[in-house]
């Protein structure tokens, strides 16, 4: 609490008013850790302690919240003005509490300025959606035809769909209406940027959330798309690419092949002006030259790069034909096994890591030759470790709610519906998806079939 009460008697000099210490506000207990260099640790041991603090004698996360919430009700109680001057995990726990959000995934940005905000009991947020994060694929249509894409669910042998702005304005009102938060939104496809009024859609999007991700090939944009993009609220930018020293950044099989040389150029620009991770999914493509893939993001300050095992959904129903390559088909084992491979070798050489069993993930961070770090994260088939009703809500270019991508089950949800009747379509998906938290594994198991 040192610091917290230094700056809290700087700030006292001006005001003139009584100082009270809380020990409730101080931050995180952290056991054996406590005064002691966090990054001088093992790397396993960091893993360890991120995941299990008390075996270190540590707070536990629900005890820190526990701890700051019985602050908040104290002070709740009081018709004075309070300022609380302490730490970011405090304040996090803070803002849990006024908005009811109970879900310790759950982080936030670190603000770059200080900002003052007036927390009414009405304006507390409810928790509707799986994690606070939204997917939205507004469009199933894309400029590159890659044999593993699993499009999000949607068919690819489907009509071009591109979700209306109607429905998008309709979809933002409810969300600000109802209050419901959404930490994170995801605009995804098919390609994003073929949609035409892409533009109008994330004004709209901005109105219920503040963080926006793009996932895009990158192949259309240029830095004037860049830059009206981040105008228009895109925070950061995840470009599939599979290959930095082909002809071609994706394995792109019926349309014509797109350079590479444009889509670093505007990975290199993105990332001088927002945040950029790099999707690479592990294939015959480009299993043998991905550390050449790595070596790119760290040369290119990229701060993450996602290395995605090959997801086993064969989209283009070519594993049964004796017609297609092996290279073709999205349950070639060698491949798959290869990630595996992959995985380890970069683990040992690995500054720190954070291991996710639930979601088959593990976070991987390098250190660069001047000292700051860049993130691996490597991510196994989703369907192995039934992680996907706890990841996100997805909403199709349908506008349906996409309960299984694997086996294309979804439900309508029609925003201009009551509160209670979009939050039922919701609940269904929590209830329904596949989950490694619960342990509720009966989509996969029961292969597309639901009771």
């Amino acid at each position: 609490m040192k610091r917290a009460k230094e700056t809290a008697e700087i700030i006292n000099k001006q005001l003139q008013t009584k100082l009270v210490f809380d020990n409730r506000i101080t931050e995180t207990f952290l056991g054996i850790r406590e005064g002691v260099d966090f990054f001088s640790w093992p790397a396993e041991q960091i893993s360890h302690f991120r995941r299990n603090p008390e075996d270190f004698g540590g707070e536990s996360n629900q005890s820190f919240y526990e701890r700051v919430s019985s602050f908040c009700k104290d002070i709740e109680k009081s018709d004075k003005n309070i300022l609380i001057v302490s730490h970011g995990g405090v304040y996090k726990n803070i803002y849990r509490y006024f908005n009811n959000i109970k879900n310790f995934a759950t982080t936030f940005p670190t603000p770059e300025t200080c900002e003052v905000v007036k927390i009414k009991g009405e304006q507390m947020k409810k928790e509707v959606i799986i994690t606070n994060k939204l997917r939205i694929a507004i469009t199933n249509q894309c400029n590159l035809s890659c044999f593993y894409c699993h499009n999000e669910g949607q068919e690819h042998c489907q009509a071009k769909k591109y979700l209306s702005l109607d429905y998008i304005k309709q979809l933002s009102k409810w969300f600000v209406d109802n209050n419901v938060y959404v930490q994170v939104l995801n605009i995804t496809g098919g390609e994003p940027l073929l949609h035409k009024d892409l533009i109008p859609i994330l004004d709209e999007c901005r109105k219920f959330t503040d963080i926006i991700h793009l996932n895009t090939n990158a192949t259309l944009l240029s830095k004037e798309k860049i830059d009206q993009l981040k105008a228009h609220g895109v925070t950061d930018i995840k470009v599939g690419i599979d290959s930095v020293f082909a002809k071609q950044s994706k394995p792109n099989i019926y349309t014509s092949p797109i350079g590479i040389e444009k889509v670093l150029e505007n990975i290199k620009y993105a990332n001088s002006i927002m945040g950029v991770e790099l999707n690479t999914v592990l294939t015959h493509y480009n299993h043998e030259d991905i550390d050449k893939m790595i070596a790119f993001a760290n040369e290119a300050k990229v701060n993450s790069i996602k290395v995605i095992q090959l997801f086993d959904f064969d989209p283009y129903k070519y594993n049964d034909r004796s017609d297609k390559e092996a290279s073709l088909k999205t349950n070639d084992t060698k491949v798959q096994d290869y990630f595996f491979d992959v995985r380890q070798k970069y683990l040992d050489q690995a500054f720190h890591y954070d291991w996710y069993p639930s979601k088959g993930r593990v976070s991987i961070f390098l250190r660069r030759e001047d000292g700051s770090e860049f993130e691996l994260l490597f991510c196994e088939d989703v369907c192995n470790s039934g992680a996907c009703g706890n990841m996100f809500t997805p909403i199709d270019a349908d506008g349906n709610l996409m309960v299984c991508p694997k086996y294309h089950i979804t439900r309508p949800i029609d925003f201009s519906k009551s509160y209670e009747e979009v939050a039922s379509v919701f609940a269904f998906g929590k209830n329904n998806m596949c989950n490694s938290f619960t342990k509720n594994f009966k989509i996969r198991d029961n292969k597309g079939i639901i009771d």
